[in-house]
């Protein structure tokens, strides 16, 4: 860790820049990952209603691979690290709490109306989606 954590003039940690880009399988995974989450943020999407926590979800992918980066480095006896197998783990790792997530959001304790009508309204979007109607008659 030394070759990575130094100290700047006034005693503070200065950290190596870490880029994905560097290894083009690693980006090319990232880039995968994020494009998969916010085409699930679309109406009907498995992420839709987990707006708030699935659209940082590329970003805190990025942050889990800097630090598997950081803490998996084997002092350089390795010409190279295998920063794609981190990537691959801080995707896996965000998917499964976006899932966990989206499980806890819908079992919460919902009064049953309240159940019921997103469930109703769940059906209706997505019946919508299939058949590419813009609205729906009452009639």
């Amino acid at each position: 860790l030394l070759d990575i954590i130094q100290l700047d003039e006034a005693g503070r940690v200065r950290v190596a820049e870490l880029r994905i880009g560097d290894d083009p399988k690693a980006l090319e995974t990232w880039i995968g990952f994020y494009n998969d989450v916010e085409a699930e943020l679309a109406q009907g999407g498995e992420y839709a209603d987990l707006k708030d926590m699935a659209s940082k979800a590329g970003d805190n992918a990025a942050r889990l691979w800097g630090n598997f980066v950081i803490f998996c480095w084997d002092g350089g006896r390795e010409e190279r690290q295998d920063t794609l197998t981190n990537m691959i783990c801080a995707t896996q790792i965000m998917r499964w709490y976006l899932n966990a997530t989206r499980r806890f959001r819908r079992t919460v304790a919902l009064p049953e109306g309240v159940r019921k009508a997103k469930e109703l309204e769940d059906w209706l979007c997505r019946q919508c989606l299939d058949r590419k109607l813009l609205y729906a008659s009452l009639n």
